[in-house]
């Protein structure tokens, strides 16, 4: 999809991108919500935030949404003696949303995404 996962860890490094699409694990008050918007505004970006699920009530998860061009939600469960990881993106500027999980699992540097339930 053409993102540049980035950790920001104050927003001044957000300020430094520009003309570019961002994930960026929001770990902020929903305050700085708006001004990432209005950085990403400034600078031509597309900006998506990692949010994990149930962290933020529905109130704040609903101004997160309205806020910012995209929301990546992610869940883990633990089933027996492994985790299992999922995400959804409830809200996507410029694709297709998914309200339903898909699984995913990660190994060192790789991401692989279960895509079983799509094949027909």
């Amino acid at each position: 999809m053409g993102f540049n996962a980035i950790i920001i860890d104050k927003l001044e490094d957000l300020e430094k991108l520009a003309n570019c699409k961002v994930v960026v694990e929001f770990t902020f008050e929903v305050g700085d919500a708006v001004k990432i918007r209005e950085i990403a505004i400034k600078n031509n970006l597309i900006v998506y935030l990692v949010v994990l699920k149930d962290y933020y009530d529905e109130k704040t998860m609903n101004q997160l949404k309205y806020v910012c061009n995209g929301i990546i939600l992610v869940e883990a469960e633990k089933m027996g003696e492994r985790f299992v990881y999922r995400f959804a993106i409830p809200k996507m500027i410029g694709g297709q949303s998914l309200s339903s999980y898909i699984r995913f699992k990660t190994e060192r540097s790789v991401l692989e995404i279960d895509t079983s339930r799509d094949i027909v």
